[in-house]
C-alpha cells in the first residue's frame, strides 16, 4: 500500500508544481489579500491541474516560451478565467488608488 500512496502523492505534487508554474508562466501571483476575491476561479485551475493526465506535457509547454495556456489543455478557459479575474482585480487597484 505504502508504494501506491507514495505514487498517488507523486502524481498530485507534479499536478500542483505544474499548476503553480503555469500560474508563473501566465505572470499570475494572487496574494492571499487576493485570493478571496478570484477563488471561484483559482479553484477551478486547481482542480482542472488536480485532474490533469498530462502534467508533464504542460511544463514542457510552459517552457517552450510560448504565451498562454497550452491549446490543447481541456481546462483551458479555466485559466484564462484566472487570468481575466487578476486583471480585473488590478484594474480595480489601480482605480483605488
Amino acid at each position: 500500500m505504502s508504494g501506491l500512496l507514495d505514487q498517488m502523492r507523486l502524481t498530485f505534487e507534479t499536478r500542483m508544481a505544474a499548476h503553480d508554474a503555469m500560474l508563473a508562466h501566465l505572470g499570475l501571483a494572487p496574494t492571499e489579500d487576493d485570493a478571496p476575491l478570484v477563488y471561484d476561479a483559482l479553484r477551478a485551475t486547481l482542480l482542472a491541474c488536480g485532474s490533469c493526465q498530462c502534467p508533464k506535457a504542460c511544463m514542457e509547454w510552459q517552457n517552450s516560451g510560448i504565451d498562454g495556456p497550452p491549446p490543447w489543455c481541456h481546462k483551458r478557459g479555466t485559466f484564462l478565467e484566472l487570468q481575466e479575474a487578476c486583471a480585473a482585480l488590478e484594474r480595480s487597484s489601480a482605480d483605488t488608488v
